[in-house]
């Protein structure tokens, strides 16, 4: 019966070091999980981080393309106008050297009538 009873005691002994490996082990392999859950967690906030910035960068970039063809726009309609009313000048100017030859050979022609 002394046998026995400690071959039971080594079977238990023997059960609780196998049980407590299998609970180190569980406990190392649960770890591991952990560590590598939170790695994703934090790679994926990086990620959804990173593509809010490129988001504010692509509405920046936006932002500043409407700018600049609201600033060209209007430098094209700045020009437009100032060759129209460049145009507007030279066809004033136009009008003026014509009236004035008109003048000018009336004025040629009442002389020459008069001497000729």
């Amino acid at each position: 019966q002394g046998m026995e009873e400690k071959r039971k005691e080594e079977m238990e002994e023997g059960m609780s070091t196998a049980a407590k490996k299998l609970c180190s082990e569980f406990n190392e392999q649960a770890e591991h999980v952990i560590e590598t859950v939170e790695e994703i967690a934090r790679t994926q906030g990086m990620e959804e981080k990173r593509k809010e910035e490129m988001e504010e960068e692509r509405k920046g970039m936006e932002a500043k393309y409407a700018m600049y063809s609201a600033r060209d726009k209007a430098a094209q309609e700045h020009e437009r106008k100032a060759e129209l009313l460049y145009q507007a000048a030279q066809s004033r100017e136009d009008e003026a050297v014509k009236t004035q030859t008109g003048v000018i050979t009336s004025v040629i022609n009442a002389v020459s009538t008069k001497f000729l």
